[in-house]
């Protein structure tokens, strides 16, 4: 066997060299030392080839490798000929720049160096197996040589591939958890808000009026109690009343009258200084609470609300004001605040009577001007309606007194769609049948308008019978001939040519021969037969 090749020792020269055992050696005077130094070579030949790592001894820096371990040959599937003597670079990339090291001959001879590092060793297969390297560099007989100690980190690598993508999806949960309580508390904030609106919004409403926005009137009695208990002499109480706001809801509605609420409210709050209590204690009642007031500072106040009512009205003709007061002061505890109310209301309904008259002319004129401001109103019809209706109504010699109330009953027998929206009466097309049953309430409406006032009471009930017809199919009522009120019956047929032959937005212009032709039909069914045909008689003797 040669000793050396290429100038350098072999592998067995080496080893032997290593434990004493060169050619040079005095094996036969060392022969149990010897011995005893093979039985360790083996030894520790047995251990490298045992162990799972992978283990390379190279020359350097030409990194040529001069043995291997058993693991080598069993990973990377390499015959042990293939590998030794041949340079560790035929087993990794020439782009890894981590072996940079093996190559380095700066180290000096005597100096030992160590690094670790990752990378892959290409098997006879053509695949890859990642490691990680530990490249330990020693010298020996002015020689360099490096040992690799190489591992199989394939698992290490699947198990933090794994950790990093358990890292990522936590990661991901995390953000995902964190934005969703990141919105419920967003929403949770935005709950609390709500709810702290929506509680004072309910204390606003235990101590205000819905309609007015004033106080209401257990906040009023809490105030006056506590008034009555403490020392807040004098107290002056004024007791106001809307007049005629039943006849307001009746007539023009419960909207109207809720805006005349508000309006009234708005009056009396500008009346009065900041700290006075202003509520509504009753459907049309006020009280205002004002202490520290002598008598002729709650005559001023009161004199505010007259000028701020005159104003009002002034602004607003078709909806006018008019509110009755009375007022009463207590300059120490002679009187309680349920005395001072008592007489605070016995003085404003004394007001109230005295004012009646003139509030109830009042309302209706202002009923009248909005009735009469209406576009069925204002068309023409009731004109043209009154001279055919007199017309009729002379032929027929009807009597002077009916006569009066025939004409009031052509000026307002549609009073009854004060209550009806405009956008059906005035509707283009052809109506619903739900419209249709609106309209009808208009006769019922009238009445219930007409005995709100005085001066139309006496014909509220030929405004509700004013759409019945002759054969009984007419409404609401469905009363039938002679039943029907005569002013009602002349009614029925007038206003049914002025229909016809009058214009209509929403309706063919008839000749006064088709209406005629019409009118005809309908005689013995909508009409009655004898007013009919006296009717027919004048249209055509052209007389009216």
């Amino acid at each position: 066997m040669p000793l050396y090749k290429d100038g350098l020792p072999t592998p067995q020269t080496l080893r032997e060299q290593l434990i004493g055992l060169g050619e040079r050696s005095l094996r036969k005077s060392y022969y149990p030392a010897l011995q005893e130094k093979t039985e360790d070579l083996k030894r520790f030949r047995a251990l490298l080839d045992e162990s799972y790592d992978l283990i390379f001894l190279l020359h350097l820096p030409s990194a040529r490798i001069i043995d291997i371990n058993e693991a080598v040959i069993r990973q990377l599937e390499y015959e042990r000929e293939k590998l030794v003597d041949s340079s560790i670079e035929v087993l990794i990339s020439p782009t890894n720049l981590s072996w940079s090291g093996v190559h380095n001959t700066t180290a000096g001879h005597n100096q030992a160096s160590r690094e670790t590092f990752i990378t892959t060793f290409r098997k006879c297969n053509g695949s890859y197996l990642p490691v990680e390297v530990t490249l330990s560099q020693v010298s020996f007989e002015n020689e360099r040589y490096g040992v690799v100690v190489a591992r199989d980190i394939t698992e290490r690598i699947k198990v933090e591939e794994e950790l990093r993508q358990a890292h990522l999806l936590l990661e991901q949960r995390v953000e995902e958890r964190t934005a969703a309580l990141l919105q419920l508390a967003e929403s949770l904030k935005a709950e609390i808000a709500e709810r702290k609106r929506a509680e004072e919004q309910l204390r606003y409403l235990s101590l205000h009026d819905f309609t007015t926005g004033l106080y209401n009137r257990a906040y009023f009695a809490e105030e006056a109690r506590r008034l009555d208990m403490g020392r807040h002499y004098p107290v002056s109480l004024i007791i106001c009343d809307i007049d005629g706001l039943k006849m307001i809801n009746d007539t023009l509605g419960h909207d109207t009258g809720d805006q005349l609420l508000k309006n009234a409210a708005s009056i009396l709050r500008s009346g009065v200084r900041e700290g006075d209590v202003v509520a509504r204690v009753g459907g049309d009642e006020f009280a205002i609470l004002i202490p520290h007031k002598e008598l002729p500072d709650v005559e001023q106040v009161m004199s505010r609300i007259d000028t701020s009512i005159k104003r009002n009205n002034r602004n607003h003709r078709n909806l006018p004001i008019r509110i009755s007061m009375g007022y009463a002061t207590s300059n120490g505890k002679d009187k309680t605040i349920d005395e001072l109310y008592r007489e605070a209301d016995n003085n404003m309904y004394k007001m109230k009577t005295v004012n009646r008259p003139v509030s109830s002319q009042t309302i209706s004129t202002a009923i009248k001007n909005i009735y009469e401001n209406k576009d069925f109103v204002r068309e023409g019809h009731f004109k043209q309606l009154w001279k055919l209706s007199q017309a009729l109504a002379r032929a027929i010699k009807l009597p002077a007194a009916n006569l009066k109330q025939l004409k009031l009953l052509v000026e307002y027998h549609d009073l009854g769609k004060l209550h009806i929206n405009d956008q059906i009466l005035m509707k283009p097309g052809p109506i619903t049948g739900e419209e249709r049953a609106v309209i009808k309430l208009h006769c019922e409406s009238g009445k219930r308008i007409a005995l709100a006032m005085p001066e139309l009471a006496a014909i509220a009930d030929l405004i509700f019978k004013h759409h019945e017809h002759w054969d009984g199919n007419g409404y609401p009522a469905g009363i039938k001939g002679e039943e029907i009120p005569l002013e009602c019956r002349i009614l029925v047929i007038t206003d049914a040519f002025e229909v016809m032959t009058g214009r209509r937005p929403y309706r063919r212009t008839l000749s006064r021969e088709e209406a005629i032709d019409e009118l005809k039909r309908q005689t013995g069914r909508q009409f009655d037969p004898k007013l009919v045909g006296k009717f027919i008689e004048l249209i055509e003797k052209e007389t009216i």
